[in-house]
C-alpha cells in the first residue's frame, strides 16, 4: 500500500535557537518538533528571505502578522542579527498558533525539509489521469487548486461528455498515515460508495481507487460548503483566503442550527449504526442543498486521512474514541455555526458573544476543558437533548447502506487500530502535561524559598551535608 506516513494535522513547534552568517548571509537555524513526542525532530535553516516569502503567502488570509521589516545597512551586527532573530520568534509563534495558518503549505515547507516539496496537484492529476483511462465518461475541465484544507487532496472540476453543460466536482485524496486496509478492500469499499443512498449524503456518481488513494465524483454544488456560505465567499477561492480574517461573516440563526445540526446528528448516527465510521464532519464538507444538509467526503476514513479535529483530541483523554472524536467535531462545527470563526484551541475558557442558553449548555459540554475531563455525551446523548429533538425534520427516503461483512470486519479493525493509537498519544500529551506541571511548580518562587528553608535545616542537622546547589540558588 502506498501512502504518506505524515500525519499532517500534528502540530509543528519550532525554535530560532542560533544564526550564523554564511557567504555573506545570515542563517537561522530552527529547531522543529512535530506533534508531542521530542524523538521526532530536526533542524532547518532559513534566510529571511525565507520568512519573507511566507509572511508574503499567507498576507491573502488577511490574518495580522508582526513580521520585522528588511534593513538594507547595518545588518551584520551582533546586535541586529540577535534582535531580528527574536523578531522572527515571535512571528513563528503568531503562525504556529493560527490554525489555518499552521496547516498552510507553506508552513509546512518553511519548516520541513521532507515531505512536502513535491507538486501535490501535478502528482493528482496523474493518478486522476490514470484512474480515468478506464472510464472515458468522465473529463477533467478545471483544477481548482488548493480550495480545501487538506494538502494532499485535490478539487477538479470536471464533465460528462454524455451531460455537457453540467458540472461535477471531483476530489483526489491520497492515502493517508493511518491507512489500514489492504487494497484490494479498499478498492472494493471506495466502490461501494456509488451504491450509498442517504438523503443527507452528497451522492457519489463515480469513484476509483489505487493503492496511492481515491478519485471520488460528486454533484458540484454552485453555494459552496456551509462555510463558504457563511464567509460568503466563492467555493473556488482558494483555502486561505476564503478562511482568514473576514471583516463580514454570516452567522446562521438559531433555527438553522437546530436543523441542520439535527441533521447532521441523524447522518452520523445512521452510518455508524451501519458500521461505517465517520470521524471527518466539520463546515467544509457540510453542504445545504434546498435547506436541508448533504454531507461529503465520508472516504476519509477509509483511506486513513486523520479527522480534522483528531489532534486537538490528544489533549483531552475521555476523548478515545472515534465515536466520541464525531461529538467533540460536532462541537467545534457548532461553535462554528454560531460564531463563524473556527476555534483555534482544543478548548474554550469563555465564549466570544452572547449564545442561547440551550446552546450554551452544549457547547459547555463539547469544548471546555473542565467538562471533558469527566467525558462527552454521545451522539445518542445529543439527538436526545430538546434543542435538537424539538426540531422537525423532513421525512426522507429510507437510506440504503450495504456493506458486505467481511468489508465491515476490515473497517471495525481499522477503527480499533485508530483508537489505539489515539489513546497512546493521549497518554503520551498526559505525562507531557504533567511533567511542565511540576517542573512549573518547583520554580515558583514559593517553592524555591520552602526548598532552601527545608535544605538550610538539613545542613543545619547534618553539617557534612553539602550546601546549597546552583538550581536552588
Amino acid at each position: 500500500m502506498s501512502r504518506c506516513v505524515i500525519d499532517d494535522t500534528l502540530p509543528l513547534f519550532a525554535t530560532i535557537d542560533a544564526s550564523k552568517i554564511v557567504g555573506g548571509h545570515i542563517e537561522y537555524q530552527i529547531k522543529v518538533q512535530r506533534g508531542q513526542r521530542t524523538e521526532e525532530n530536526w533542524t532547518v535553516s532559513r534566510r529571511y528571505t525565507d520568512f519573507a516569502a511566507l509572511d508574503n503567502d499567507l498576507k491573502v488570509s488577511g490574518f495580522s502578522l508582526t513580521f520585522p521589516p528588511k534593513k538594507a545597512f547595518g545588518n551584520m551586527s551582533r546586535e541586529f542579527i540577535a534582535e531580528r532573530m527574536q523578531k522572527l520568534q515571535v512571528f513563528l509563534h503568531e503562525v504556529l498558533a493560527n490554525w489555518i495558518l499552521a496547516n498552510s503549505l507553506s508552513t509546512k515547507q518553511l519548516l520541513c525539509d521532507e515531505g512536502y516539496s513535491e507538486n501535490f496537484q501535478e502528482q493528482a492529476l496523474q493518478h486522476i489521469s490514470m484512474l480515468l483511462r478506464s472510464e472515458p465518461t468522465w473529463e477533467v475541465v478545471e483544477p481548482l487548486g488548493t480550495i480545501g484544507s487538506r494538502i494532499r487532496k485535490t478539487y477538479c472540476l470536471v464533465k460528462n461528455k454524455s451531460i455537457q453543460k453540467t458540472r461535477y466536482m471531483l476530489t483526489w485524496c491520497s492515502a493517508g498515515p493511518y491507512a489500514s486496509i489492504e487494497d484490494k478492500e479498499r478498492i472494493t469499499l471506495v466502490k461501494s460508495l456509488e451504491n450509498l443512498q442517504h438523503a443527507n449524503l452528497l451522492p457519489v456518481h463515480y469513484s476509483a481507487c489505487s493503492a496511492a488513494g481515491a478519485m471520488v465524483i460528486r454533484p458540484y454544488m454552485e453555494g459552496g460548503s456551509l462555510r463558504d456560505m457563511m464567509y460568503k465567499v466563492k467555493p473556488k477561492t482558494g483555502y486561505l483566503k476564503k478562511c482568514g480574517n473576514h471583516k463580514s461573516v454570516g452567522h446562521l440563526a438559531l433555527a438553522d442550527i437546530k436543523k441542520f445540526g439535527r441533521q447532521i446528528l441523524e447522518v452520523i448516527k445512521y452510518m455508524t449504526d451501519k458500521g461505517f465510521p465517520m470521524g471527518h464532519v466539520h463546515l467544509g464538507n457540510v453542504f445545504i442543498e434546498d435547506g436541508n444538509v448533504r454531507i461529503s467526503d465520508i472516504e476519509n476514513f477509509i483511506l486513513g486521512v486523520p479527522p480534522a479535529y483528531r489532534t486537538f483530541a490528544t489533549y483531552h483523554r475521555k476523548c478515545n474514541t472515534l465515536e466520541a472524536l464525531n461529538a467533540y467535531s460536532f462541537g467545534h462545527l457548532l461553535y462554528q455555526m454560531k460564531y463563524g470563526c473556527i476555534l483555534h484551541h482544543s478548548s474554550y475558557e469563555a465564549l466570544p458573544g452572547p449564545c442561547a442558553p440551550e446552546l450554551e449548555s452544549i457547547l459547555f459540554q463539547l469544548l471546555t476543558f473542565e467538562s471533558l475531563k469527566s467525558g462527552i455525551p454521545s451522539i445518542e446523548d445529543l439527538l436526545n437533548l430538546p434543542f435538537f429533538a424539538e426540531v422537525t425534520v423532513p421525512t426522507i427516503p429510507k437510506p440504503v447502506v450495504k456493506i458486505p461483512s467481511k468489508l465491515k470486519e476490515c473497517l471495525r479493525n481499522t477503527k480499533s487500530m485508530f483508537e489505539e493509537t489515539l489513546k497512546e498519544e493521549q497518554r503520551v500529551v498526559a505525562q507531557i502535561r504533567k511533567r511542565n506541571k511540576v517542573q512549573a511548580y518547583h520554580m515558583t518562587d514559593e517553592e524555591k524559598r520552602k526548598r532552601k528553608q527545608s535544605q538550610k535545616k538539613s545542613i543545619a542537622e547534618d553539617p557534612t551535608r553539602s550546601s546549597l546547589t546552583e538550581y536552588d540558588i
